[in-house]
């Protein structure tokens, strides 16, 4: 069987440019028309050992009917995918992840975006039991829920034996508290042995359609909107997993959340609400920018200075006015006040107005 010649651009001489700005890479070039027919073609035909090496052909894999990809969570958590959820200690994550699970028992929204019902397996390996109990009490969770729960360390046996469970029952979704406590990683930075750790939880999703998802911790500072640069230690962490979820919570206890993802449709930088006396997250639906503590913009704080030093409450047109503003713009920045805690709204009489928080 011959081979097709080279293909090969021919470039007349006047219009060689003599920047690479002057390329039009339309009018310029030309690509020598000698092409050989797509349909004279001959079909690949791979040998015996690379099909034993589970490779196919372009058109073996073109031929195969398209499929929709199925979703855990809706645009966020693919089935047989991989993400981390990444956190400072202390800001959420946890309890985020135990939303998670209780709404994937239950086949209800999270993050408002549907989910998967099935089986969830919970490691809480940093936990002690006493309290995962209580906090899924107060979530409401029942005997009901088929959420699966161990409160300790998993040697390597432990470990094997749970990846043979999985394959001979694969649960919906495997949460893992923290990472690195179940991987056995003793040097974060070092990207080879992140890869290695991680290689098989990757395998074990794509094997048998379980989602994992497992819990990490943040750098000290975080870039917002820069999902790798959140997450601590070798960037084969980011790089490895489908869906990165980030929390943060500034100095006015403001819960920021937004992701990265290979692919759906990422959460943009949104408030993230928690209650704890229910032990419940859930989103702003309006998606908001909240800057980081002590870069308040200068406007912001001119209406705050407004809003305080008047004796009455303020409509946003009036706060307008005095800042000598568009209303629209001035009523979305008294928004955010009140999203950081720095003003409150007041309702009367169908008005609604802008006052000094008072607790």
């Amino acid at each position: 069987m011959s081979s097709s010649p080279p293909r090969r651009r021919i470039v007349p001489v006047h219009l060689i440019p003599s920047t690479v700005e002057e390329i039009d890479p339309v009018s310029d070039w030309h690509e020598e028309e000698s092409e050989e027919p797509l349909s004279s073609r001959e079909p690949v035909i791979l040998s015996d050992e690379r099909r034993d090496l589970g490779l196919v052909t372009a058109g073996e894999l073109l031929a195969q009917p398209d499929r929709d990809t199925q979703w855990l969570v809706d645009g966020l958590l693919p089935v047989g995918g991989t993400s981390v959820m990444v956190a400072k200690p202390k800001v959420g994550k946890t309890v985020t992840v135990r939303n998670l699970a209780k709404a994937v028992s239950r086949g209800s929204p999270f993050l408002n975006r549907g989910t998967l019902q099935g089986t969830v397996i919970y490691l809480a390996m940093e936990e002690i039991e006493e309290m995962v109990k209580q906090s899924f009490r107060k979530m409401g969770v029942t005997d009901s829920d088929p959420i699966m729960i161990r409160c300790s360390m998993m040697d390597e046996t432990s470990a094997r034996r749970l990846h043979a469970s999985i394959r001979n029952d694969p649960p919906a979704l495997l949460i893992v508290d923290t990472l690195f406590r179940f991987a056995r990683i003793r040097d974060e930075n070092k990207y080879a042995e992140v890869t290695r750790a991680l290689n098989p939880l990757i395998n074990l999703a794509r094997e048998t359609g379980t989602h994992i998802l497992a819990t990490h911790h943040a750098k000290k500072e975080i870039a917002i909107g820069d999902p790798m640069d959140a997450v601590l230690g070798s960037t084969a962490i980011f790089g490895s997993v489908d869906t990165a979820i980030m929390l943060q919570k500034n100095s006015q206890g403001i819960r920021t959340i937004w992701s990265g993802q290979r692919y759906g449709t990422a959460i943009p930088k949104t408030i993230l609400r928690l209650n704890t006396e229910r032990e419940r997250t859930w989103i702003v639906s309006e998606t908001v920018h909240v800057e980081p503590a002590g870069e308040m913009r200068q406007e912001r704080k001119e209406l705050l200075n407004i809003v305080i030093n008047s004796k009455d409450p303020l409509s946003a047109k009036q706060v307008a006015q005095r800042a000598n503003k568009n209303e629209s713009t001035t009523r979305n920045m008294l928004e955010k006040l009140i999203l950081a805690g720095d003003i409150e709204k007041c309702k009367e009489e169908g008005h609604v107005t802008y006052a000094p928080r008072t607790s």
